[in-house]
């Protein structure tokens, strides 16, 4: 953890500056470059972060916070994908390249929140996801599915 914060968050920081900051584009390259040997690190130092959360003091309160959305994850991904490639692209508000890094990080955290508070909610009345419930169809058949929900019930 130490290590990957200590090489990734300066790293990720001189990227940042060479892409968006004071530096001019003459830096852009080295930037991309930094960005390339240092974010393994940084990724490293998240997921390390992310597994002790899951491990420590809080770990069942979290699991329990996060386990509907990952039940639902495709569902999740997709609802993401709309709704960033609305924001960002020429069929929505068209947002690409104008907003900074930190106005992203904003739009995505809130994003993810929305995600998990609604993946609660759905999980406490279903199932399955919508996309799961299609990809369960889809990969069992009908009939198989409608086996498997009789075997749920007389259970």
């Amino acid at each position: 953890l130490t290590v990957g914060l200590l090489i990734g968050f300066p790293g990720a920081i001189l990227t940042a500056m060479c892409s968006y900051g004071p530096f001019n584009e003459r830096f852009y390259y080295l930037g991309q470059a930094i960005d390339i040997l240092t974010a393994p690190f940084l990724a490293a130092a998240y997921a390390i972060s992310f597994l002790a959360l899951l491990n420590g003091k809080f770990s069942r309160s979290t699991q329990a916070m996060l386990a509907p959305a990952g039940r639902i994850s495709l569902s999740n991904y997709l609802l993401q994908s709309c709704v960033l490639s609305f924001i960002f692209t020429g069929y929505g508000a068209g947002l690409y390249g104008t907003i900074g890094p930190a106005l992203l990080v904003a739009i995505s955290v809130s994003l993810w929140i929305i995600q998990v508070m609604l993946s609660a909610r759905l999980m406490a009345h279903a199932r399955h996801g919508p996309a799961e419930m299609v990809l369960r169809r889809i990969t069992y058949g009908r009939t198989a599915f409608r086996a498997a929900r009789e075997t749920e019930a007389s259970a």
